[in-house]
């Protein structure tokens, strides 16, 4: 859209230097340039790229690719416990942060039938050595407190980073308001640093002695 050379409002300011005397000035999208910014901050996060994001894609190809005997164990596994089940999304770097939250908050909402369903195709003989070892490996991740507290942190920081993600999508209001919400949101992921937020403070009000 953008590029120098071959680029969309390139092309269009040719045609308009020819004939029409218009130049068209571009503005890159506010809620793109989010998107660019949490996806290059997640891959510098220790952890994140290789661990949380890579057992989130590997719990969705795990119920969702090849065999549909997985994901109907793991629905009944939810059924059982008296559980909703979602189903589980895959986390795209080229999506909007809404999808990365989703994806995210998907296995926190699933999070005990994960792991009970995990153990039970883990200790189920019909399935062969390799589908238990991996369902073994991720009941042991989903149970790790390193992993979990990364899980609820990024919920709170993407659920900030949503909200104003959302509104720059919103056609009213003006563009020196949308930059104004950039700054709250810059202030809201200080706090952060300070004061637990939503999905870990709930974590530790129902946690017990």
């Amino acid at each position: 859209m953008q590029g120098k050379k071959a680029g969309l409002a390139k092309l269009l300011n040719d045609v308009a230097d020819n004939n029409i005397y218009i130049y068209i000035y571009t503005i890159h999208c506010m809620v793109h340039k989010i998107q660019l910014v949490i996806t290059q901050v997640f891959e510098k996060i220790t952890g994140f790229k290789n661990h949380l994001e890579s057992t989130i894609n590997g719990i969705y190809s795990f119920y969702n690719d090849k065999s549909f005997k997985r994901k109907e164990s793991f629905i009944k596994t939810a059924e059982e416990l008296g559980n909703t089940f979602y189903e589980v999304n895959y986390i795209y770097s080229s999506r909007w942060v809404a999808s990365k939250f989703n994806a995210v908050n998907r296995i926190r909402a699933n999070y005990r039938s994960l792991v009970h369903n995990m153990q039970s195709i883990a200790e189920d003989n019909s399935y062969n050595t390799e589908i238990s070892a991996k369902a073994s490996g991720f009941r042991n991740t989903l149970l790790h407190p390193r992993f979990f507290v990364m899980l609820l942190f990024t919920l709170d920081v993407l659920q900030l980073v949503q909200k104003t993600s959302l509104q720059c999508q919103e056609t009213s209001g003006s563009v020196i308001g949308k930059y104004c919400t950039f700054e709250t949101l810059s202030q809201d992921l200080e706090k952060l640093k300070l004061e637990n937020g939503e999905f870990v403070q709930n974590l530790i009000s129902s946690g017990k002695c």
